[in-house]
């Protein structure tokens, strides 16, 4: 006898649908592209002026050796603007106006948080503010910051953020996969964080080419320039330390540097970050004057020294009469300050 056994086997498919993401390109991965921007697009290798503009890559510090961030693909790397209410990121969606939504995006801050912190941004919805998000205080750490947004009387709706600091440094984020999907009941929003970290390699590399080391007027407890010479109590800080802007009263200026010690010569460089002109116009033994015009439409710049030598150097930089004291530690590494227009 024969017995045939028929077997039914029922296969149940569960289909998995991730929710709908109405921002377009909210990773970035599609570069600069669906969305719009009130700052200055910097391609890769071009020159930058250093205030409101914008980047798309996935390495902070390719595109500024002062900033040490870095993404896990691309994300937009802002330099903020020093004026408030020009928003950097906007885009237009189509939502229902009778449902919630729930806003998120990842958020880092691109200069060592350490010395540069306390910023963020305002986050709009149909030119309301709905949330100010505060920066990350950890070194390649991301802010993965949620928000609901509801009330809406339209159908096309337009988000945008503003950077909301205007101090060097400290207005300069990473922002990362925006997304807005619908909310889910009962969902509560929540702030979470991860780290892209760097090679330990990488991370030393970028430590020496941000190295910072200033002394001002404004820090006498450290030392200062005064009219009877140098205080004696000079001691190195550890790099980098905020710069108070030169601010003069036209597009050109006369820089002065001074060298303070018993050295036979200076053995430095100055050069700027963005395209304004430098030019210098008398080089003696101690002392440089450099010939230095903004660029044009530009009220604000970022210039370097550069150290050639494995001395330490105490430096006076005189602009229209105002005096800073820096010193150079033997590394290699460029003082950052900066020249304003009132």
């Amino acid at each position: 006898m024969r017995f045939l056994f028929f077997v039914i086997i029922n296969f149940i498919t569960t289909a998995v649908t991730a929710q709908k993401n109405f921002i377009v390109n909210g990773s970035f991965e599609k570069g600069n592209t669906s969305f719009l921007s009130d700052y200055e697009f910097i391609p890769p290798g071009i020159s930058a002026n250093g205030i409101k503009e914008y980047f798309i890559c996935n390495d902070a510090h390719a595109m500024r050796s002062q900033w040490s961030c870095r993404g896990k693909g691309n994300f937009m790397l802002v330099d903020g603007a020093t004026e408030a209410g020009i928003p950097f990121w906007k885009q237009t969606v189509n939502l229902n106006a009778a449902k919630k939504y729930l806003l998120s995006f990842d958020m880092a801050l691109l200069s060592d948080p350490r010395y540069f912190n306390g910023g963020g941004i305002d986050v709009y919805c149909n030119a309301k503010k709905i949330a100010t998000i505060t920066a990350p205080a950890k070194m390649y750490q991301w802010k993965v910051s949620e928000m609901i947004i509801s009330g809406l009387k339209t159908a096309k709706n337009v988000l945008h953020f503003e950077v909301i600091q205007s101090n060097l440094g400290g207005n300069d984020f990473g922002i990362d996969n925006i997304r807005l999907t619908e909310l889910k009941a009962g969902y509560k929003p929540k702030t979470t964080y991860y780290t892209v970290p760097i090679s330990k390699k990488e991370q030393e590399e970028q430590n020496a080419e941000s190295k910072i080391v200033v002394m001002d007027e404004e820090a006498p407890s450290i030392g200062f320039v005064t009219q009877e010479g140098v205080k004696e109590d000079q001691k190195e800080i550890n790099p980098p330390y905020i710069v108070p802007a030169f601010m003069v009263n036209t597009d050109t200026a006369l820089i002065k540097i001074e060298e303070l010690d018993e050295q036979p010569e200076i053995m430095l460089s100055i050069a700027t970050t963005g395209r304004g002109i430098l030019l210098k116009e008398k080089s003696i033994k101690k002392e440089y004057i450099y010939k230095y015009a903004l660029p044009s439409g530009i009220s604000m710049e970022t210039l370097k020294i550069i150290l050639h030598d494995n001395k330490l150097r105490r430096i006076n930089i005189t602009i229209e009469g105002v005096t800073k004291y820096f010193i150079l530690t033997p590394s290699a590494a460029p003082v950052l300050f900066m020249v304003q227009k009132r």
